[in-house]
């Protein structure tokens, strides 16, 4: 395991912060370190903007964050890399509005399931259900209870595409076929509109703390007031 922690150091990809450290302390728990991409007071998790935002994101914000995420899982799972079910709070915002994951994959190399390919599926209905949430500000565990009232105000073509990435016998097989599927498959810019997130976000002045991940076995260190 440790070995396999060690080889994605350094490794960079599209829309993927990448790991900078690790390292091992006793009683077995590991650490792992991203390099901060800007000044700490203008980032911001994907969950707080769109707070910041209301609770929920334009047809057009989601479209351009879902796709940047996917492009996230695409090149990664290119190079079998898997990270399970991502959580917005993993997803960093920067002062342009372009999306980074956080600790890509770090996750799964430690839990060495062998399950690569359901995690890979795992991973794109969790997309499927982020693009739902930002665009009704919802979880999905109650999509049921909303979705005929809230369900009818979110484009039709969203919602299909939603549905089908949900399903769990008639989902997408594979990150590449949730791509085309997309709604609108037009290129999209990397960003939100100029100034947008900056506009939102003002001033992060909460310092991150950081934690244990139980499961896992090791520290997460987020960046805060005085960087990593």
């Amino acid at each position: 395991t440790w070995e396999a922690l060690r080889l994605m150091v350094g490794q960079r990809r599209v829309h993927t912060l990448p790991i900078e450290e690790i390292g091992r302390e006793r009683g077995g728990w590991c650490w792992a370190c991203s390099p901060y991409p800007g000044n700490h007071e203008t980032m911001v998790t994907l969950d707080g903007l769109r707070g910041n935002k209301g609770g929920r994101f334009s047809p057009h914000e989601t479209a351009r964050a879902v796709e940047q995420v996917l492009e996230a899982v695409s090149a990664a799972h290119a190079d079998r890399i898997v990270h399970g079910a991502i959580r917005e709070s993993e997803i960093v915002v920067n002062p342009r509005g372009s999306l980074f994951i956080e600790l890509y994959g770090l996750r799964e190399r430690i839990r060495v399931s062998g399950r690569a390919e359901e995690t890979g599926q795992d991973e794109v209905r969790s997309v499927a259900a982020l693009a739902w949430t930002l665009l009704t500000g919802i979880d999905t565990s109650e999509m049921e209870v909303f979705s005929g009232r809230v369900g009818r105000a979110v484009d039709r073509r969203w919602m299909q595409w939603i549905e089908r990435g949900l399903d769990p016998i008639m989902g997408y097989n594979d990150v590449c076929e949730a791509i085309e599927a997309l709604p609108d498959n037009s290129p999209l810019s990397a960003e939100f509109p100029a100034g947008g997130a900056r506009g939102l976000l003002g001033r992060l002045s909460s310092a991150v703390v950081p934690r244990k991940e139980i499961g896992g076995g090791w520290s997460r260190k987020k960046p805060g007031q005085g960087g990593l």
